[in-house]
């Protein structure tokens, strides 16, 4: 057992919840504020592009609409951020 289960069990118990309901509302809320995050970055980047996917994106690309030098830093990112977007999502279904 490591410091970190003694402590989550010995807080479980001071606060009268089961130490696996603790750790699995502590990790939806981790994930909740981890997909604010993702969301709020991803949000920027969509107003940004005027886009809304990773696909249209892509077709502002193909379109000559933007320079692939200049911005595809903010392409992976966006791609990187909407994995993890939908990542977060599919964990916390799994959670709840």
């Amino acid at each position: 057992m490591t410091a970190v289960d003694v402590n989550i069990q010995e807080f479980s118990s001071e606060i009268g919840i089961n130490k696996d309901e603790l750790v699995r509302q502590s990790l939806l809320l981790f994930i909740w504020n981890k997909l604010k995050d993702v969301k709020f970055e991803l949000y920027s980047l969509q107003k940004k592009y005027q886009v809304d996917t990773v696909f249209e994106f892509e077709k502002l690309y193909e379109a000559g609409k933007i320079d692939e030098a200049d911005t595809f830093t903010d392409y992976q990112k966006f791609d990187r951020l909407s994995y993890e977007q939908e990542l977060f999502e599919k964990f916390i279904k799994k959670l709840s």
